[in-house]
């Protein structure tokens, strides 16, 4: 997550090399689809429930998402409150997703 500059970014950690891989880096947005816009992406992590897919938190739009590994397609998942932008991390546990925010912790539930 390149957080700053609102884009995921590919590292190459033996080498440092970077390279945009979702987002327009430098320009914050909300957009879906494959030229995908976010706002302070701010985690990242694998889907244990679909292993060619990756959810994030894109803060300052206060919503989850989805990128497919494969196409690079971003989805959102769910929009949370859009007024209350604190929205910190995430965990799964088998199937449901735990999301960190500044007063509480928010289920998300596959199967709902």
């Amino acid at each position: 997550m390149d957080s700053g500059n609102h884009c995921l970014r590919f590292i190459v950690r033996i080498s440092g090399q970077t390279s945009r891989l979702q987002g327009m880096c430098g320009i914050s947005g909300f957009q879906n689809g494959l030229d995908a816009r976010f706002h302070n992406p701010y985690t990242v992590i694998l889907d244990t429930m679909e292993e060619n897919q990756l959810l994030l938190l894109d803060n300052e739009n206060a919503c989850l998402r989805s990128m497919n590994r494969i196409n690079l397609r971003v989805s959102t998942l769910k929009i949370f409150d859009p007024s209350d932008k604190e929205y910190s991390n995430m965990i799964q546990l088998t199937a449901d997703l735990y999301v960190a925010h500044e007063d509480a912790i928010i289920e998300y539930t596959y199967s709902t």
